[in-house]
């Protein structure tokens, strides 16, 4: 080989050829450098501004803003648009670009725009990046002393979040539950 050689980008490659031939929809490789990443999302967690949301016909609607993240104390609200971060746009550069930008290291600066509805006015704020827990559980009490509690996922912390909130249900008088 002539060149320069990242001995270690040929080794995930073959890492990845490999597992690949083994047929199993159910394995795969990941590299050193993304499984951070991978654990802290099977573990629930995830480094940004603290929402979820829904992409597509190009727009990144917020669907979640989790309770005392950075996007919380900004203002966003579930409904909201994101249209662009750190100088990208989703009607330029794409929804996935937009919100992979919004990800990054804990402690760093991140710039978001974001309107209330789509061709509203645009808001422009700088949030500091953090890792947010998932709301896993959920729940409310409804007409009649009934408790509705919703399981989001099961990644590790579920059962923790999901007896919180059943607790919070019976304290408050549920007798039945939904």
């Amino acid at each position: 080989y002539v060149g320069e050689l990242d001995e270690q980008a040929v080794a995930d490659y073959a890492a990845v050829g490999y597992v690949t031939g083994l047929g199993d929809q159910w394995s795969a490789y990941i590299p050193a450098d993304q499984y951070a990443a991978y654990q802290m999302s099977s573990e629930g967690k995830g480094c940004g501004i603290g929402v979820t949301v829904v992409s597509g016909d190009g727009s990144v609607r917020v669907c979640l803003v989790y309770d005392d993240s950075p996007a919380a104390q900004a203002g966003m609200e579930k409904g909201d648009y994101i249209v662009g971060a750190e100088g990208l746009t989703v009607e330029k550069d794409g929804a996935d670009a937009v919100i992979d930008a919004i990800q990054g290291e804990e402690g760093t600066d991140v710039t978001v725009s974001f309107c209330k509805e789509p061709g509203g006015a645009v808001q422009q704020v700088t949030m500091q990046r953090a890792v947010v827990t998932q709301k896993m559980a959920w729940g409310q009490m409804l007409d009649g002393n009934v408790g509705y509690l919703r399981i989001e996922n099961f990644h590790e912390g579920s059962a923790a979040q999901f007896q919180q909130v059943l607790d919070g249900l019976l304290a408050d008088g549920a007798q039945k539950l939904v």
